[in-house]
């Protein structure tokens, strides 16, 4: 299963792909036998906001005590600060993971995306959007599950809609679209893969997400018709 941070879960075992909204997970899988072979799975994909001043340690002991409740196998967060990665490093629930930031990386950006794990982890890597002026970028860890199966888990923070003065039409749809066909034009090559994290989608605006065939939006699987 997967959690999020509501609380709901999304079964992964028979989609052929699934892509998160701006609260979703995905899945693509091509194994027939992928239900046996992972049995049940948690993701917990959470945007801690990265305001310092509002809050934050209370917010920090909030997300801790989910994590502590729903034990997820993998966590992906985004928008973390030093600040807030000191916190999560001295939780109690901390050293039941390996995390794809080092204290020195993190201590040493403003904002980032990060990974936890339970699962044995064979590569954390990341690949920077071209377009972003942001510093957004798709993390990927690459882990494996009983079986000896391969699986990729992806988050990332694609670019934010930012209106603001003069003509309040700062909303950076095309660099988000095109983040999007990044992100899936890496991913799609492998086997199973879950993609999940803060997309900023707005259907509206931003139109369909464009996965391909096969891969299933686990967030309209789950609650069709609920936009979060």
């Amino acid at each position: 299963y997967a959690d999020e941070s509501d609380g709901a879960s999304v079964k992964l075992d028979v989609f052929q792909g699934a892509r998160a909204s701006n609260k979703g997970v995905s899945v693509l899988t091509k194994d027939t036998n992928s239900v046996a072979v992972f049995g049940s799975l948690k993701i917990l994909s959470y945007n801690v906001w990265f305001r310092a001043d509002l809050e934050m340690h209370r917010r920090m002991e909030a997300l801790g005590e989910l994590i502590q409740l729903h034990s997820p196998d993998v966590i992906c967060l985004q928008e973390v600060i030093p600040d807030i990665y000191d916190i999560f490093q001295q939780s109690s629930w901390w050293k039941a993971y390996q995390c794809s930031v080092s204290s020195e990386i993190a201590s040493s950006i403003g904002y980032f995306c990060m990974q936890l794990s339970k699962l044995p982890v064979k590569s954390f890597s990341t690949k920077p959007f071209m377009n972003s002026i942001m510093g957004r970028e798709l993390c990927i860890a690459e882990l494996e599950v009983p079986g000896k199966k391969s699986l990729v888990v992806a988050t990332s923070h694609l670019e934010s809609p930012c209106p603001a003065p003069p003509k309040w039409d700062q909303m950076f749809s095309k660099e988000r679209v095109d983040q999007a066909k990044e992100a899936i034009n890496l991913l799609k090559k492998n086997s199973n893969v879950i993609f999940c994290g803060d997309m900023n989608w707005d259907d509206k605006l931003d139109g369909q997400f464009p996965f391909p065939d096969g891969w299933v939006d686990a967030w309209v699987e789950l609650k069709p018709g609920d936009d979060g």
